[in-house]
């Protein structure tokens, strides 16, 4: 993968168990089985996503990825400072 194409994947460790969580408690409450072959989905998922990040790191190139695509200089001077950007 690409710098741009791995770039959206580094906040998916954390949103697909919530949302996993969130589903799994509002829809299948009542159905075990359901729930954790849901569980193992995830999970299965969520490794997968893991070693791509981890073999993208093995190329040792230095990236960043701006959340919410707001520059540093804006944030810290909107928030530090009160000036607008």
């Amino acid at each position: 993968m690409t710098a741009s194409a791995i770039a959206p994947w580094v906040v998916a460790p954390v949103i697909i168990p919530a949302l996993a969580a969130a589903l799994i408690l509002l829809v299948m409450r009542h159905k075990l089985t359901l729930s954790r072959v849901t569980t193992l989905g995830v999970c299965v998922a969520l490794v997968a996503i893991s070693a791509v990040m981890l073999g993208h790191t093995a190329t040792g190139a230095v990236e960043v990825y701006a959340m919410g695509d707001w520059s540093a200089r804006s944030a810290s001077c909107w928030c530090w400072t009160g000036c607008r950007p």
